[in-house]
């Protein structure tokens, strides 16, 4: 279950990030994605049921595929 909701977070995150990048810069998608997936493991490593770590494995594949992204296209505009 918490590898399906990783998966789900990756399927969502790619046109909502992109959006985001494309409006706010790529920089700046860069360093929230980094930052919610801090938060988001934080959240895993603290939760105390499976519900709660199912949502944070959610958020974590989330905003692991748009740290991917956002890293990926940095490097090749530049």
């Amino acid at each position: 279950m918490t590898f399906s909701a990783y998966q789900i977070g990756f399927m969502f995150s790619g046109p909502i990030f992109g959006l985001f990048s494309d409006r706010y810069g790529r920089k700046k998608a860069l360093l929230l994605s980094i930052v919610s997936e801090l938060i988001s493991t934080i959240f895993c490593v603290l939760s105390i049921n499976v519900y709660q770590f199912v949502l944070g494995r959610f958020l974590m594949g989330f905003s692991g595929l748009a740290r991917y992204q956002s890293a990926i296209l940095l490097r090749e505009l530049t």
